[in-house]
């Protein structure tokens, strides 16, 4: 077998195939034997249909199942000969086969592509001062302990305030259709209602009913209330008020098992410190890596792109619908959307192949150790053992290959770390 292979880009290949008629013979009496296994004509028992009644009444099939068989080995052998690591499903054309003459074809693939690694060793990075937290971020983060563990309890001889828990029943009217939503649970807070209705139900006293109308902006992200006018009548059956726990040491015991409220406010110091830290760290990784795919000149292979761009346009609309963005809004914003996957895709997919080239220049690899490691250590935060996580895993077709991925993109991470030059 031929196989001659032509440059048409760094990562991409036409090759054209030419396979001896006599390979291709006995890949057709192979075809042969096997309908002759099944063909059922009158007057034959499976099995015993004369050859030349088969070559006549099935020669389409056998032929269709001879090249069938053929162009797929001819690819492999192809591919292995000539150590292309392909992506994507390769493109055949120009199929021939007459008489005695070899088959004959083209197939286009993409492969990953050639590419000089840039300078990935001693970036230089800019380290930022790392502020130490004030005393009202730690009190603030402290308020948020004290929140968490608020309770409801009913308000006596005062009307809605905001903040406020309520029990209400509304009568909505929206372009003269009204509807009744009864005893709903509402927090009289601005940001979680629409504009306006937090501050009309302050002032509402408990067993009160008010009527009001809310104009609602033009912009509003909710299409079907966009610039309407909203009449209500709210009836508040029930007043709540958040009630916080006191900040005492037997709290800061509970909440974060330390001794004192002094110990509470140094743990809470110590995590703010530790995030901005590890956001300092993440922020010093992006200048590297940035830095390093802009040095780098890879040609991005297009089924790449095109399955790595729809999988983020994928999680742009489930992020967009989960912020409470309206399905219409997004499909407005379509082609912007489309376009920040697009570029977003182009960096991933260069990032990846640069990581693995480097892993592969460096010799950096995941070893079972690793594995190990990473499962003993999961399986603590989750409760269980890291045997058991080991075997969740394996259950999963690719799953341990995905993870050595990842465990590797790690170690190349922590690598061109440990090689900038911080400042």
């Amino acid at each position: 077998m031929d196989a001659v292979v032509e440059d048409l880009g760094r990562s991409k290949k036409l090759i054209r195939f030419s396979i001896p008629h006599e390979r291709v013979a006995d890949e057709i009496e192979a075809a042969l034997g096997e309908v002759r296994k099944t063909a059922s004509i009158k007057g034959f028992r499976p099995g015993h249909v004369p050859e030349r009644i088969l070559r006549a009444r099935f020669s389409e099939t056998i032929r269709s199942e001879a090249i069938k068989q053929l162009v797929p080995k001819a690819m492999r052998e192809a591919l292995l000969e000539n150590k292309l690591n392909v992506v994507g499903e390769p493109e055949v054309n120009d199929l021939r086969f007459e008489g005695d003459e070899p088959l004959t074809f083209t197939a286009t693939v993409e492969v990953l592509p050639e590419f000089e690694l840039p300078e990935y060793k001693g970036v230089r990075v800019v380290a930022h001062k790392i502020e130490p937290p004030t005393a009202e971020e730690v009190e603030s983060f402290v308020e948020r302990y004290r929140e968490s563990r608020a309770t409801l309890v009913p308000v006596e001889g005062r009307a809605v305030q905001l903040g406020d828990s309520i029990v209400v029943t509304f009568e909505q009217t929206v372009d003269g259709k009204m509807e009744t939503m009864k005893d709903r649970v509402v927090e009289v807070d601005e940001a979680r209602l629409i504009p306006g209705l937090a501050q009309a139900l302050v002032g509402i006293e408990r067993g009160g009913t008010k009527s009001f109308e809310l104009a609602i902006p033009a912009d509003y992200p909710n299409k079907e209330l966009a610039g309407k006018t909203i009449a209500y009548t709210a009836a508040v059956s029930e007043i709540k008020q958040k009630r916080l726990p006191e900040l005492t040491d037997e709290f800061a015991k509970e909440v974060a098992d330390v001794e004192t409220v002094a110990a509470l406010r140094e743990r809470v110091r110590e995590m703010i410190h530790r995030q901005r830290e590890a956001e300092e760290r993440r922020r010093q990784e992006g200048v590297v890596l940035d830095a390093i795919v802009d040095g780098a000149d890879v040609e991005v292979p297009e089924s790449l792109l095109k399955k790595q761009t729809e999988r983020n346009i994928g999680r742009a609309y489930q992020r967009g619908l989960h912020a409470g963005v309206p399905r219409e809004k997004m499909v407005e914003q379509h082609d912007e959307i489309v376009k920040n996957a697009s570029d977003a895709s182009v960096r991933q997919i260069k990032l990846a192949l640069l990581m693995d080239r480097i892993a592969e220049a460096e010799g950096i690899r995941v070893t079972d150790e690793d594995l190990e490691e990473y499962f003993e250590q999961v399986a603590k935060l989750r409760g269980t053992t890291g045997a058991e996580l080991r075997a969740a895993y394996d259950k999963q077709e690719g799953a341990i290959e995905s993870l050595r991925d990842e465990l590797r993109e790690d170690k190349v991470r922590s690598f061109l770390m440990e090689q900038a030059e911080i400042s």
